[in-house]
Parts: structure tokens; sequence; C-alpha cells
């Protein structure tokens, strides 16, 4: 009985430094992604501010006056809020973004935020989750278009999706939107393409569960569409008084939430429209 005793004594022993063991290893694990991540979050952050600084649309306030007749110009302009006079209208160098990144396809500017970086594209919706424009593996990955959509920005659905990173990063700064104030002091985006100049009017946001919802790639007719944009208008986390019509591009910005449940998204809605 003795030996029984003395044999048990012993197990315990191995069993309790080894486990002091494994949760040294754990810890050590634990420190060492959390210094990697840290640095890795430096690295994000100066790959992107490198691309801005090279890349990042160029030009100011210019006028839709002969780019468009008169009554084009008026309809743009009405979009806006401004004068025809008085468009934000930059440009992107997309030889030489293109040369540098082959899978550029656009690029994404809203003024006074973070949001200010290409739009790439793969072969599917995996590989720039977790790599950079440049194909680099990281976890802040890249704004990337939905490999189902046009890389011309043609369709009439368009996904475009992004990290949601705890430094504000990428779309990370989407979750503002939840305040009305901010909404109407960053109420568009623009986008650039090598074929076309867009702002992006933005009109709703609202919280899915990607598990029984995704953002539609196309509507079946005016009255699906009609039915779909009055469901988020009103589930939206800001009031906007813009209502696209039947036939207009649609753009649905994707991301995660700050909520803990690893299938909820956000989408930013907005409508597209030509410069």
């Amino acid at each position: 009985m003795q030996k029984k005793t003395h044999k048990k004594s012993h197990l315990l022993h191995a069993l309790f430094a080894a486990s002091l063991l494994a949760f040294a290893g754990i810890g050590g694990f634990m420190l060492y992604n959390w210094h990697d991540v840290r640095t890795s979050s430096a690295e994000g952050q100066a790959f992107f501010t490198s691309m801005a600084d090279s890349f990042a649309p160029q030009g100011g306030i210019q006028s839709l006056v002969g780019m468009y007749t008169p009554m084009e110009a008026r309809i743009v302009a009405d979009e806006l809020g401004e004068a025809p006079e008085e468009v934000f209208t930059p440009v992107v160098d997309f030889a030489a973004l293109r040369a540098e990144f082959p899978s550029a396809v656009g690029w994404i500017l809203s003024e006074g935020t973070p949001i200010n970086m290409p739009i790439v594209q793969g072969t599917d919706n995996e590989y720039y989750l977790y790599r950079l424009p440049d194909g680099t593996r990281h976890f802040y990955g890249s704004i990337f278009l939905d490999y189902r959509n046009s890389a011309d920005f043609s369709d009439n659905n368009i996904k475009i999706y992004g990290h949601n990173t705890n430094t504000g990063n990428m779309f990370g700064s989407l979750m503002h939107y939840a305040n009305q104030a901010y909404f109407e002091a960053h109420d568009r985006m623009y986008i650039f393409t090598p074929y076309a100049h867009y702002v992006l009017m933005l009109f709703a946001a609202y919280t899915l569960d990607s598990r029984f919802e995704v953002p539609p790639l196309r509507f079946a007719d005016e009255g699906h569409f009609n039915e779909f944009i009055g469901d988020i208008r009103a589930r939206s986390i800001f009031n906007s008084p813009i209502i696209p019509a039947f036939g207009d591009q649609i753009v649905f910005l994707c991301t995660c939430t700050n909520s803990g449940l690893r299938s909820e998204r956000l989408i930013l809605v907005g409508h597209l429209v030509q410069l």
C-alpha cells in the first residue's frame, strides 16, 4: 500500500511539474505573439503610410463644367451638394501603382480618416484577407473587391471588404458611423479606378450575422430592390436623406464589429456616382 501511495505521489508531482511547464510555455507563446502583433501592427501601418505617400490621389477642387453637359453637371453637383465648379476630383497614377501592385483595381479615400489606400482583387475572397497588396502575409490584410465583381466597377452591386483593426486602420474607422455627427462629417467617400472616378454617397450602415445574411450581389427586380433598401435604411445606425433608385450602383463596405460575435459584420452602404 505504501509503495502505491509513493508512486501516486511521484505521479502527482510529475503532472504538477508538467502543468507548470505547459503554463510557462503558453505564457511565453502568448507573450511572443503579443510582441509580434505589436511589431506587425507598426509594420502594417508603415506599409500603408508609404503607399499613401507614393500613390494617394493628388489634385483638389475642380469643375464639372466641360466634363459633362450642363444638365449632367447639375445632376452630379446636386448629388454631391456642391456647385458644378467646386467638385473634388483628384487622380491616381494607376500606371505606377499597378506596375508595383498588379492586383490593384482602384483606390478608396475618406477624407480626414485612415481610409486612403488601394483596393485590390484576388481570384477568391481569402487570399487578401491576411495579405498586404504586395502579397506579404499580415493580419491587416488588404482592402479588397469581391472576386465575383467586375474589376472595372461596372456592377450594380459592389462588395468591398476590409478588417476592423484595433488601431483604427483599414476599415476600423467604420465603427464611428454609429455616431450621427461622425456620419454628417464623413457622409461621402471617393473611389478612383483606371477608368472613372466616383463619389460614394453613404446612406445606411447596419449589422448582420454572416451565418444567415449577406449583402446581395444582385436584385431580382425593382420590388426586391425597394424592399431591401427600405429594410436597411430602417436598420441603419445613422439617418441619411439619400434614397437610391432601382438601377443605381450600390457599394457595400464590409467589416467585422467589436461585439465579440465572430460572425457579426458591419455593412456601410453607399450610392456610387460617377464624376
